[in-house]
């Protein structure tokens, strides 16, 4: 499979982050559960209401028998507070491969709860205002919004990514935030991509 540099240089990363971090293909997998109840159940819950301490608490126990509890693997969304992390970030070919200098107060983060290199890229990810403005890119040198090269950048880095999930090497992932508002967005590799970028 032919790829172009920048897709190259994506699948590399993301594998090297993987190696380096110690990730799983599944980094973004939240397990969480679900209860689900038997028709029998609504009708047990109305007898709650009108009945006695003795009567609540047998029909409690019959209520939990009549539900049935099963565990469910979500992914494709990480939440800000999780320890849960993507294998590369939007930001990543910005920084790395065009060489667009970040902040020096966003290069190294100290204040990360975990304080490890997955946790530091997944908060950088979701920080704002976090590049170096070039000069000269506007009328009179003055900067108003995001500069020509800094636009082109993210929207060939946009394109990649999209062409890469295309292909089926990548699947993305969403950060969010404490209101379910999406604050970031990173990718994983998909057991294609896994497969293809150790050949690379």
């Amino acid at each position: 499979m032919y790829l172009p540099s920048l897709q190259k240089f994506i699948l590399k990363t993301a594998l090297s982050n993987i190696n380096s971090e110690s990730l799983t293909l599944y980094s973004d997998a939240q397990e969480s559960s679900v209860i689900k109840s038997k028709n029998k159940t609504n009708s047990l819950k109305k007898k709650l209401l009108t009945s006695s301490i003795n009567e609540f608490l047998k029909i409690k126990k019959e209520i939990e028998m009549n539900q049935i509890k099963y565990s469910v693997t979500n992914f494709g969304i990480i939440e800000i507070n999780s320890n849960t992390h993507a294998h590369i970030y939007f930001f990543e070919p910005i920084i790395k491969f065009y060489k667009i200098k970040p902040k020096d107060n966003f290069i190294e983060i100290k204040d990360s709860i975990f304080e490890n290199i997955s946790e530091n890229r997944k908060q950088f990810e979701i920080k704002k205002r976090k590049y170096i403005r070039v000069d000269g890119n506007h009328k009179r040198g003055v900067i108003r919004g995001e500069s020509k090269i800094f636009k082109k950048t993210k929207a060939s880095v946009s394109r990649t990514y999209k062409t890469l999930i295309n292909k089926g090497l990548l699947r993305k992932i969403n950060i969010i935030n404490y209101n379910k508002e999406k604050i970031g967005i990173g990718f994983n590799l998909t057991k294609a991509g896994y497969k293809i970028s150790k050949t690379i």
